[in-house]
């Protein structure tokens, strides 16, 4: 269920820029760039994108990019 919430928010951020963007810019509104926008949001409501970071090998990024045990006992 976490996913599906966790992809639901990352398909509405771009679509909600887009319609910002539309609503701020009537008279200049970039058609193109709202399509791409649209796109990308149509594909992170489709591909679980945050699934690409189980899927890597934990020795692939340097032990500085990932939380480790010092970072957690912060929280």
């Amino acid at each position: 269920m976490e996913l599906l919430v966790c992809m639901s928010i990352a398909g509405s951020i771009p679509v909600v820029i887009c319609l910002l963007l539309y609503i701020i810019q009537r008279g200049n509104y970039n058609y193109i760039l709202g399509r791409r926008l649209l796109l990308t949001g149509v594909f992170f409501y489709l591909v679980p994108v945050q699934l690409v970071k189980y899927l890597l090998p934990k020795d692939a990024l340097p032990e500085t990019m990932l939380i480790g045990r010092k970072a957690d006992s912060y929280m």
